[in-house]
């Protein structure tokens, strides 16, 4: 199992073989295949890119393609391309839509917050890699968590995997990837460390009344025991729901 510290200190070594793994989720460098009739949006990208590489970094949105910035985000820019968008290939793998806008929730809790529930916290999200470079875990049938959420307070830090995932296929709380919630408790258990406290975390972008199909028909606070919140039900709470159950 990865052994987890702060991110200074795997910033501070980078060349200590344990950190490789985390390493390369930021080491991230984008390559767009663009159709040579989009003149407008390559001129556009061309741009983008000179300024990126002075450390200038600016928003941009246009034909499907969606450029954005969250100070909380380990690197930037982040990339969305509106599904349906032709003519665009972006690498690695850009954002979907509720990629998107867990990143717009999560940037907007932060601003919120910003003086209150993270008030003398650090806070860090990454977007995990792909199959091959991200962090996976092969006992749940190598579940490739979306986002790394790494919360640090005094000398404890809380490591949180989020995956927005819809419910439209799962039938009941055996899901491989809800379970999960309770079986990387047996991970943190194998740390043997008191100051690290890992969750997980689905994010449905599936609306409860849509899942009339699940066993038992559950309530919303069962789901919530089991780590898993409505992102478009509960817009406004869910966000802060994930921090008050990591624990």
């Amino acid at each position: 199992y990865q052994e987890y510290r702060t991110i200074q200190d795997i910033l501070d070594s980078p060349e200590e073989r344990h950190n490789k793994q985390f390493l390369e989720n930021l080491r991230i460098e984008y390559s767009a295949a663009i159709e040579k009739s989009q003149d407008q949006l390559i001129k556009d990208l061309e741009k983008i890119g000179k300024k990126l590489k002075s450390g200038k970094l600016q928003e941009f949105e246009f034909s499907g393609l969606s450029i954005f910035n969250f100070d909380r985000h380990l690197y930037n820019p982040l990339i969305h391309v509106k599904k349906g968008s032709v003519g665009i290939h972006i690498r690695p793998t850009r954002l979907n839509k509720n990629e998107k806008q867990f990143i717009i929730d999560m940037k907007a809790w932060c601003e919120r917050e910003r003086d209150t529930f993270l008030k003398n916290k650090e806070l860090y999200v990454l977007r995990n890699q792909s199959r091959g470079k991200g962090i996976s875990f092969f006992d749940e049938g190598n579940f490739y968590p979306d986002f790394i959420l790494w919360l640090i307070s005094g000398n404890h830090q809380y490591i949180s995997f989020a995956d927005p995932h819809g419910l439209q296929y799962a039938r009941s709380f055996s899901d491989s990837k809800i379970l999960f919630s309770e079986r990387i408790k047996e991970i943190e258990d194998r740390l043997k460390d008191d100051t690290v406290t890992l969750n997980s975390f689905i994010i449905s972008p599936t609306r409860f009344n849509d899942i009339k199909h699940w066993h038992g028909r559950a309530t919303k606070d069962e789901f919530s025991e089991y780590h898993v919140f409505f992102m478009y039900d509960d817009a406004e709470t869910y966000v802060q729901s994930i921090f008050n159950r990591m624990r």
